[in-house]
């Protein structure tokens, strides 16, 4: 197939566009050049496809107001989401996670990561959601383990869960016997998969303690003081943010001060009960949320952190976006050619989704979107 328009690059800290024709064949992008070809299948803007680095997408299932304080609404095991999801039942969070999936591809997500809570159930739920999905997002699970010290937890749990998800998120440091983190870490090592761990959401944490279980990433860091995010960047931990999600409860993460310090920050949409799991939205409400606070962010740092980061986090060794020879996953929008940035930044929204191409597949938007039994 054939598509043309303005594509999205990046190397290094920079991005730009460039006009240019793609030609995909077998699911691999082998010829990009230069110039728009008139007789493309499609043309647009064309970029690579979203990594939501943070998601709770099972909380798509519950339907009522959440508390105003953090602590009230996702603190474990007492908060309201954590009670919410034991009264809906397997069922019903099967069919919110099914539904956070589908927006998220919807909106040109191709993979979350998920922080899973209810240790081996919340995996088992995921796979379930997953297994009738027409759709190829990938959702990458994050286990949690249901006990909060060694005393409930034993090695053969964690070895468990390890064995059916990517990795651990945990919820905080302080919500744990630091024994047990260590015990998780270093597990987590062994078996060379990813931690990731909410850090200074509520109240600023000792970053020291953080960086020792050696996670791939942190969450929120909201705060966190400069010297706390010069830790993080000299150890090679990257920030995901939540904008969208934190302002429910009236915070916010400094992200100019992170930017500024070189800490590679990349995007997540976190509870969804909050937020739709999109990262158009999120990267659209960071924009105007920096223009409030005086960051000085520009269209195209905003563009660094919701395509590019995530893949420097993950594995910077294999990131490639739309490249010659690599896979095809990008997404086609309609779109004023003048300067995409701005338009992408600004304006678009998930209607304007002309083409999703995954690998040999082809996704269009038309009216069976519509209809969720359909995927």
């Amino acid at each position: 197939m054939l598509f043309t328009g303005q594509v999205l690059h990046a190397k290094g800290d920079d991005v730009w566009f460039e006009e240019e024709y793609i030609v995909v064949e077998d699911g691999v992008i082998v010829e990009i050049g230069t110039g728009l070809e008139k007789n493309a299948d499609y043309e647009g803007i064309i970029v690579p496809l979203f990594v939501n680095m943070h998601t709770h997408i099972a909380d798509c299932a519950i339907g009522k107001r959440p508390p105003r304080r953090l602590k009230d609404a996702v603190a474990p095991p007492k908060g309201f989401k954590h009670v919410m999801l034991k009264k809906l039942g397997r069922d019903r969070i099967v069919m919110g996670i099914k539904s956070g999936l589908i927006g998220a591809f919807q909106s040109a997500t191709i993979e979350v990561w998920d922080f899973r809570e209810e240790g081996l159930d919340g995996i088992l739920f995921m796979r379930e959601a997953t297994s009738t999905l027409k759709i190829p997002v990938r959702a990458k699970v994050l286990a949690r383990p249901n006990g909060h010290t060694l005393d409930e937890i034993k090695d053969d749990e964690i070895y468990a869960l390890l064995h059916m998800a990517d990795g651990f998120g945990i919820s905080s440091i302080l919500d744990y016997d630091y024994d047990l983190l260590q015990t998780i870490a270093d597990i987590v090592r062994i078996k060379k998969k990813i931690l990731a761990v909410h850090m200074a959401e509520g109240e600023r944490e000792d970053v020291g303690k953080v960086l020792d279980l050696k996670p791939r990433f942190v969450i929120h860091a909201i705060h966190a003081t400069k010297e706390d995010m010069q830790s993080l960047r000299d150890e090679g931990v990257g920030v995901v943010i939540c904008p969208r999600a934190n302002s429910y409860f009236g915070m916010m993460p400094n992200v100019g001060a992170m930017i500024d310090v070189g800490l590679d920050v990349a995007l997540g949409t976190d509870n969804c009960m909050l937020a739709r799991p999109s990262l158009l939205e999120e990267m659209q409400y960071l924009y105007r949320v920096s223009s409030l606070y005086n960051w000085g962010l520009e269209f195209e740092d905003i563009i660094r952190v919701a395509f590019i980061n995530s893949g420097k986090i993950l594995n910077p060794r294999k990131y490639t976006g739309v490249a010659r020879s690599a896979r095809a996953e990008f997404a086609v929008l309609r779109g004023d050619f003048e300067d995409p940035a701005y338009y992408l930044v600004m304006r678009a929204a998930a209607s304007d989704i002309c083409a999703i191409c995954v690998g040999k597949h082809l996704w269009r938007f038309d009216e069976k979107w519509k209809n969720l039994r359909e995927y």
